[in-house]
């Protein structure tokens, strides 16, 4: 999942092998820089909090909370099938 948005720069590599980070992020190719952008900004309203009240386009998406109380929900009911949880 990291990989659709973040490049891995091993610290060893820069500081024993001067590798230069900058180096390796002009050598991602535009199209990827494109596409992991795309891929952040999807991902932007599952980090973000809505304020109370806030306005009706906001509202109509999920924010932080709605996605951790969904996978909260989703854990509680997948246990609750599978009869792991104590009654």
């Amino acid at each position: 999942m990291y990989r659709d948005f973040a490049v891995f720069i091993p610290k060893e590599d820069v500081v024993f092998k001067g590798l230069r980070i900058l180096d390796v992020l002009t050598g991602i190719p535009r199209n990827e820089v494109r596409r992991m952008r795309e891929r952040v900004i999807e991902l932007i309203p599952r980090v973000l909090y809505r304020k109370h009240g806030s306005s009706s386009g906001l509202r109509a998406r999920k924010d932080a909370f709605d996605i951790a109380v969904e996978g909260a929900l989703q854990r509680i009911n997948s246990r609750l099938k599978a009869g792991d949880l104590d009654q």
